[in-house]
């Protein structure tokens, strides 16, 4: 909690509380406009915090834009904080005495340069914890004669600490970081330390909060707490960032928040080792093995150690580059006359296949203990319906196109299906090639499993509506289903159908304008079965090749 009070040059002010909306700031400026009209300059004369150290370094500070922010994301980091947490940001006030706000909004951001020995409050409590955890060495049979007031007292003056609630909070010695440059403000849920943020977001106004992982239960309990909400479920979508370049999209989709945790403390465990290798293989491994849930992708991470990395293996881009690899290497003799004639490519998935290897972007992957998981060849196809409209520009008596459209539904447009299919085949660009839309896909394991997204029309049941075509190496999870539906909605209203829709098709009464997507509520994607029934025949999943 965060409460500042605002004067102008008389005494009289108001109490702001923060976080605030816009509202209630331009509030706030007219009654301070009221008191004062004259005097400008607004300034904090007094403030209130759960954290009691903080309103010493508010007081006196001019409140512009910029500091009003710094405020903002300062109450929203706190309101964020335990009660532990919060403690040891105010003992770490009190050793590092900042001198402006800027110096106290980077030190909110540097909580893990800070250590706390719990229940020692005072210098005795001190010593007694320093001796029973070992801190100090000394021989057992001198422990009854040590004056604990004294060793505590003593570790205090050698050290940069400070006596709070939680206990005896401390400098660990690390240099801290400038997170804030006094240009970007961080997430206020940004810790140096965290390998994911995840930005919540309930509908209401300061209704948005972030938490970065790994975190404690209580950590989560806090956050579910500002939220509102009893329990993270399906229903509460979140936006999630990734400190580790390239891991976001290897992760599998539909990851829950609990699992992302655990999957964070197991990094936080020592499965990266700070190095570029170790993340180059963590990815490796993952895009290979390909997981469908948090619990394999653990798995993996957890056994990093049974895998195996070609050396250079970024050089190992291509079946083909594998193959001039084991030639090279292994020194496998070619004949001269049939160097040319030789399918590299069929070559190299040939020996991938045989050594064991999986090509992935980073080059090929392989596993001692197991084979590494492959996916079905045979693709699957499953197919997504949405609803289309379209808008119809007239010609007017003089055969130009009228200002005015006229509004068409999936029914009033089956009769342009014929046209609506020729204008999409002439959108699919070859740079796509057999996969369609899949090769835009961002996540990368998704992007494995899916090798074909293509649209078409189809007219059911008197109407004419919008349809994926999805081909798949095997069957999606819910996850992968619902990241599925998420990228093709997407691309209806901001990628491929953005394009489509301002494509004019001529007809003869005029121009027709499709839309794959619109904002109103009756909009919705979903896959062929759902929306026509299980007990529609001759419809589902069918079974082809490539």
């Amino acid at each position: 909690m965060l409460k500042i009070y605002l004067i102008r040059k008389k005494r009289q002010g108001i109490w702001l509380e923060l976080p605030t909306t816009l509202t209630e700031i331009e509030k706030a400026n007219a009654a301070l406009e009221e008191i004062d009209s004259e005097h400008l300059v607004t300034s904090i004369i007094e403030a209130s915090s759960s954290v009691p150290e903080l309103p010493e370094y508010l007081r006196g500070v001019v409140v512009t834009d910029q500091t009003l922010m710094e405020l903002q994301f300062l109450s929203l980091r706190i309101n964020g904080m335990t009660e532990q947490e919060q403690s040891i940001l105010g003992a770490a006030l009190k050793i590092e005495q900042p001198h402006s706000l800027i110096e106290v909004v980077n030190l909110s951001c540097n909580m893990d340069k800070f250590a706390v020995y719990p229940d020692a409050h005072n210098e005795e409590e001190l010593g007694q914890y320093l001796l029973q955890q070992r801190k100090i060495n000394v021989p057992e049979e001198l422990l009854p004669f040590l004056d604990c007031k004294l060793i505590g007292g003593g570790y205090a003056d050698d050290h940069a600490g400070y006596f709070s609630d939680c206990g005896y909070v401390f400098r660990i010695g690390e240099v801290l970081e400038l997170v804030y440059d006094f240009r970007h403000l961080p997430d206020p849920a940004y810790e140096n330390n965290g390998y994911f943020l995840l930005q919540f977001d309930n509908g209401k106004p300061n209704g948005s909060y972030s938490v970065s992982l790994p975190a404690s239960q209580e950590k989560l309990d806090l956050l579910k707490k500002n939220l509102g909400i009893t329990d993270f479920n399906d229903s509460m979508n979140f936006y999630l960032n990734c400190s580790i370049p390239g891991l976001k999209e290897r992760l599998p989709c539909g990851c829950s928040v609990q699992e992302l945790n655990g999957f964070a403390k197991l990094l936080q465990g020592g499965v990266l080792d700070g190095t570029e290798e170790s993340r180059i293989h963590l990815l490796a491994a993952l895009e290979a093995e390909a997981p469908d849930s948090m619990e394999f992708a653990a798995e993996i991470a957890a056994n990093l150690d049974h895998y195996d990395f070609v050396p250079d293996m970024e050089k190992i881009q291509t079946p083909a580059d594998y193959a001039y690899y084991i030639i090279e290497n292994q020194e496998l003799f070619i004949a001269d006359e049939a160097v040319d004639f030789i399918n590299y490519d069929a070559m190299g998935k040939a020996l991938l296949h045989d050594y064991g290897y999986t090509q992935t972007s980073f080059g090929p992957v392989s596993r001692a203990d197991r084979s590494i998981h492959q996916l079905p060849d045979e693709l699957t196809t499953l197919r997504l319906f949405s609803p289309i409209t379209a808008e119809l520009y007239e010609k007017n008596e003089w055969g130009d196109m009228k200002w005015d459209a006229i509004h068409m539904n999936g029914r009033d447009i089956c009769k342009y299906r014929e046209d609506i299919l020729s204008l999409i085949e002439r959108e699919h660009l070859d740079t796509e090639g057999d996969r369609g839309l899949a090769v835009y896909l961002d996540n990368v394991l998704l992007g494995r499993k899916v090798y074909g997204m293509k649209p078409t029309v189809e007219v059911w049941e008197g109407e004419l509506w919008g349809v994926l075509e999805v081909q798949t190496h095997g069957k999606l999870s819910a996850g992968e289903m619902k990241e599925l539906i998420s990228e093709w909605e997407g691309q209806c209203s901001d990628g491929w159908g953005e394009g489509f829709e301002q494509r004019p098709i001529k007809t003869g009464e005029g121009e027709l304008y499709v839309s794959f997507w619109h904002s109103g509520s009756d909009f919705f994607i979903r896959p062929e079965q759902e929306l026509k029934g299980e007990q529609t025949q001759g419809f589902g999943m069918q079974m082809g090749g490539i």
